[in-house]
């Protein structure tokens, strides 16, 4: 059943006038509009990089054939709407998007100037490229730093969506990427009451990709002319990839999604842009798509009696609609240059997640666990050692973890939660009682992260009143970094509640969501499958030894051998039953060893053992 579309997104140049003839091709075009109109009430958005004089002068043609859209954003990133007397500009929509577009490279030069300390401080040997406001490029001295370097700042760039860190040789490259499309896109559908679900973008250049990576739209498209990266990014999100060009390409595309028979194909002679690991081939379009307006700052001051009409000028003029718009503008981006100045000379720390602006955890309990967490969070960065606090009853484990890590660490539990936004709980479930009768009176407005086994939400919901919960269970390999966390929400936790936790979770590992009803046998499958595996090494091991070989190297063997096969088959995602038939051949060894598990039910085996271990969760949650 094709989707209810309410909005349509196009790009212009290369999308709506991609071929010689596509004049001819416009009222059909027309056409297709009218239906989804007719059918979802759908208005139209053209998004394109040039100036609004630019766009009207290319829209003329367009219009003595009746076609216009129903709004234009220019420039990649300002909205103005179709009137009687052409297109105006809606200043607060505008406005809010300047402020997200300064505040995001506010944000990011922080950022990147910490990241530039950090590497240095972990590098003797490292040239600074380039070192810019959106852009920051090094050179190390063998393959090898630059390659540990790359991996590092791509971890620390992942909060930012038009961030990417390239490695090329000896270099490694952050910059950002073209985004203000789909921030614009997202303020237009929010403005308009439109869901990600109801909005159809098509585009063919770099430029569009923040529209089509399936974040600003639910529905998606591109012609044949698109460029490689752009069609990858449409396969990536489910929308349809034409085999048209141009115009003819976004008729198709139009006709795909009304017609429920949208294709993601690649093209049989697309091939992945190698380039993008270079550097230095990334082109210099890859430029901050929001800062045409921006230029330098001037020598002169204005006087402070004239500052309110100076404010409603910039705001007149930031659009173009009074004379002399760039030299007004140029006093305010000179204070916005310089406050930011400011920032970088007196140190101030920018904070990169804005989850954990302010932000307090406590744990309550210092276990190995919550050693695991403590480790997992300040090497993944996810918090500082100030926002940490720990409480433990015995004096040992405090001094260790204050030695080890640098956290705050208190005897009693209440003064933690009281000084904290987040509390983790992560004591033995039979310790658990007590400590939640102690803070159930501090519980109000907090959020309670629960990792003990066999409680369910309700019984934190119903002894802490007032407070959010989520319950988690995590497992041993947590605490070398690969653990598998599963986690469920309270009736009161919020979107942000799940954010926070994810990210605390993803510092040890991978992190599901999944409804409680399932947790009885994710206790047996994740949390405590891993003494199963050891079983069978250790069965493996006992094997070994009776051939003659020592148990350090048959350990070794049967360890690695493990860990290899779950790679492969997370990396190639790849089922059980395909490895095992990539592994054996007919009539080989693997077949052999293989037919004797069929034939001892071994599946019946470790089938009853995970029943078990389900049942006996049942039994201590009950």
């Amino acid at each position: 059943m094709p989707r209810p579309i309410r909005l349509i997104a196009t790009d212009l140049d290369g999308t709506l006038d991609g071929n010689g003839c596509a004049i001819t091709r416009y009222q059909d075009f027309a056409e297709r509009l009218e239906r989804y109109h007719e059918r979802y009430g759908a208005a139209w958005v053209v998004c394109t990089g040039r100036s609004l004089h630019s766009f009207e002068s290319v829209l003329k043609p367009l219009e003595t054939l009746g076609i216009s859209p129903d709004y234009v954003i220019v420039h990649h990133a300002y909205i103005y709407k179709r009137g009687r007397r052409g297109y105006w500009p809606h200043l607060f929509w505008n406005t809010a998007i300047r402020f997200q577009v300064w505040a995001s490279s506010l944000y990011l030069r922080g950022a990147l100037n910490e990241w530039l300390q950090m590497v240095k401080g972990m590098n003797d040997h490292v040239t600074t490229v380039f070192h810019r406001r959106n852009r920051l490029c090094l050179r190390f001295r063998t393959e090898e730093s630059a390659e540990a370097a790359a991996e590092l700042l791509r971890k620390k760039a992942a909060v930012f969506k038009h961030l990417r860190v390239f490695h090329y040789l000896l270099e490694v490259d952050v910059r950002t990427v073209p985004f203000t499309k789909g921030m614009a896109l997202t303020e237009l559908a929010q403005r308009l009451g439109i869901g990600n679900a109801e909005i159809l973008a098509i585009g063919n250049g770099h430029n569009d990709i923040s529209m089509l990576n399936g974040e600003a739209a639910g529905a998606t498209g591109c012609p044949v002319n698109a460029e490689v990266d752009v069609m990858e990014t449409v396969h990536r999100s489910g929308g349809h990839i034409a085999r048209s060009r141009g115009l003819d390409g976004v008729i198709e595309i139009l006709d795909a999604w009304l017609g429920d028979a949208v294709s993601s194909e690649l093209p049989a002679w697309w091939t992945p842009n190698k380039q993008q690991k270079n550097p230095k081939s990334m082109g210099r379009r890859m430029n901050h798509p929001g800062r045409h307006h921006h230029t330098p700052a001037p020598r002169a001051a204005l006087w402070v009696g004239i500052l309110s009409a100076y404010t409603v000028l910039v705001v007149f003029a930031s659009f173009g609609l009074v004379p002399f718009s760039g030299l007004i503008m140029k006093p305010f981006t000179m204070v916005a240059g310089l406050v930011e100045r400011l920032i970088e000379i007196l140190g101030l720390s920018v904070g990169i997640s804005k989850d954990w602006d302010h932000m307090r955890i406590g744990l309550i309990g210092g276990g190995k666990m919550a050693e695991a967490l403590i480790s997992g969070m300040l090497a993944k960065t996810v918090c500082t050692v100030d926002d940490l606090l720990v409480s433990d009853l015995d004096p040992g484990r405090r001094q260790r973890l204050h030695g080890q890590y640098g956290v705050e660490t208190l005897e009693q539990n209440r003064t933690v939660a009281e000084r904290s936004d987040v509390v983790i709980l992560a004591v033995k479930p039979q310790h658990l009682d007590p400590v939640l009768a102690e803070l159930a009176p501090v519980a109000v407005g907090r959020l309670f992260v629960s990792i003990a086994a066999g409680r369910r939400l309700s019984t934190f919901e119903q002894r802490l009143p007032g407070a959010r919960v989520v319950r988690v269970m995590p497992n041993l390999p947590f605490q070398a970094g690969e653990g598998m966390s599963v986690f469920c929400r309270g009736v009161d936790a919020t979107e942000a509640d799940v954010r926070l936790v994810r990210q605390i979770l993803e510092s040890g590992g991978r992190v599901l969501e999944m409804d409680e009803s399932f947790f009885d046998f994710v206790t047996a499958l994740s949390g405590s499958a891993p003494a199963f595996f050891a079983f069978v090494v250790q069965a493996f091991v006992k094997t070994a030894g009776a051939y003659g070989m020592a148990s350090d190297t048959a350990l070794q063997l049967a360890l690695q051998t493990m860990r290899g096969t779950a790679a492969i088959m997370m990396q190639d995602g790849i089922s059980p039953a395909e490895l095992m038939v990539n592994v054996a051949s007919k009539g080989g060894t693997t077949a052999a060893g293989l037919a004797v598990l069929e034939n001892s039910d071994v599946s019946a085996v470790l089938q009853a053992t995970l029943d078990a271990a389900a049942r006996r969760s049942a039994e201590l949650s009950a």
